[in-house]
């Protein structure tokens, strides 16, 4: 006898067979190119063919002390292997789309510097509420160098210097708290910390 799934059912079945079925699609899209990539002889960690690197750096994050950022997981990976002295590839999608971790001054300069690469959409995402379409950050090309020259006296050396009283100022706050929770054994958390010295010398300065 035929089992009949109320109508609520069967649209959240549905729904959710939907879903699963994109999920492994993107997937094995995302595996799958990562794997060319590893035929093709690019830079990465060993990688597996369902997880990616995933073990990997579950494995670097457990062995790295707690609330530690993100971004030495990629030196970690570089001291397991020492051969990624330079890029390599890291896929640990779903949990983030895959990049290239650039470990050399001077590959990163070719990539933000000497050659005009599109930016990140999630970027132009992230920072849309807060600045509409128009930023520095997010602006590309031609709009992008007309409104950096209009900025470039902002950024020139002697205004730079100008400013270093109201910097050091700031960095004498952070100083005191450092030491306060030195003094009392406390645990601080520096990523906070830091953002917040970073907002105030912004807005010092600008």
């Amino acid at each position: 006898m035929a089992v009949v799934l109320p109508p609520i059912s069967q649209i959240a079945f549905t729904i959710a067979f939907v879903l699963i079925n994109i999920f492994l699609v993107k997937l094995y899209r995302v595996r799958r190119f990562i794997r060319q990539l590893q035929k093709d002889g690019l830079p990465m960690p060993p990688h597996h063919w369902l997880f990616g690197h995933i073990p990997l750096s579950a494995s670097i994050i457990r062995s790295m002390p707690p609330f530690a950022h993100g971004v030495y997981i990629g030196d970690q990976i570089r001291q397991r292997y020492p051969h990624l002295d330079s890029a390599f590839y890291l896929d640990t999608w779903p949990f983030a789309l895959p990049i290239l971790v650039v470990l050399k001054p001077d590959m990163m300069y070719q990539l933000t510097q000497a050659n005009q690469i599109p930016k990140d959409r999630g970027l132009r995402h992230f920072l849309e509420p807060l600045t509409g379409k128009e930023d520095l950050v997010t602006l590309e090309g031609a709009a992008w160098k007309r409104w950096r020259a209009i900025f470039n006296p902002g950024f020139s050396a002697n205004h730079i210097t100008s400013l270093i009283p109201g910097m050091v100022e700031e960095v004498k706050v952070f100083m005191t708290i450092l030491e306060k929770h030195a003094e009392n054994g406390d645990i601080l958390y520096l990523e906070e910390a830091s953002l917040n010295l970073t907002i105030d010398i912004i807005g010092k300065v600008v």
